[in-house]
């Protein structure tokens, strides 16, 4: 039993290990057989405990070797799941703090800041329908697609009312009467997977138009 549940944990891991596209369902495989096993182990230990104690303190009597047994169990159980699932706590807080760098958590980092930035910092009401986003250079490869239906959940007629993010290139790009206070410029921020807003000027509008 130990070479087969050995085996099957083993080959678990390394048929997950096997590509950089790891899903979850494939880590709670290997650690439900853990577990399983574990249960295993527990029963075998604990048998093996009560039969030295009966022998030790020679106890012949059934009902007294029922009670013993079934509190030595418990009370063992209870030891050893504490242990395992104490220890596994923490390895699970260290595994959720390296979320963000899992591959297919990157873009939900991402768009988590982006509503952060815009929705969360100016309330919804003060931002869907009043303003627009522009995005400067889109790193990201963001699609024209999913930038103008980023913002549409969040009205009921999905529609956003208007509101939308740009991809541009340059601040030029923008055009005259959109360069106000309803017009938030972002900037992407490669080393944390997030976005900064980019305050442009009065005096900077006025240099841009000059430059051209």
């Amino acid at each position: 039993i130990d070479i087969i549940i050995i085996s099957f944990i083993a080959m678990c891991i390394a048929s997950s290990s096997a590509t950089i596209r790891v899903e979850m369902r494939w880590v709670y495989i290997s650690y439900v057989a853990s577990i399983v096993y574990l249960s295993f182990i527990i029963s075998e230990i604990n048998f093996l405990f009560h039969n030295i104690f009966l022998n030790k303190y020679n106890i012949k009597n059934e009902k007294k070797n029922y009670y013993i047994k079934k509190a030595q169990s418990i009370v063992f159980t209870i030891f050893i799941f504490a242990s395992f699932f104490g220890y596994k706590y923490n390895i699970d807080i260290e595994y959720r703090k390296n979320y963000p760098n899992i591959y297919f958590f990157e873009d939900q980092t991402r768009m988590n800041n982006l509503a952060n930035m815009t929705i969360n910092k100016y309330g919804k009401d003060n931002f869907i329908g009043k303003k627009n986003v522009y995005i400067l250079y889109n790193i990201y490869d963001m699609s024209e697609f999913y930038a103008s239906w980023f913002y549409r959940p969040f009205k009921y007629k999905w529609n956003g009312d208007g509101t939308r993010i740009y991809l541009i290139n340059s601040l030029n790009e923008i055009e005259v009467d959109k360069r106000n206070d309803n017009s938030i410029i972002l900037v992407e921020d490669l080393l944390n997977k997030s976005y900064n807003e980019f305050e442009v000027t009065k005096e900077m509008w006025e240099m841009l138009d000059d430059s051209k």
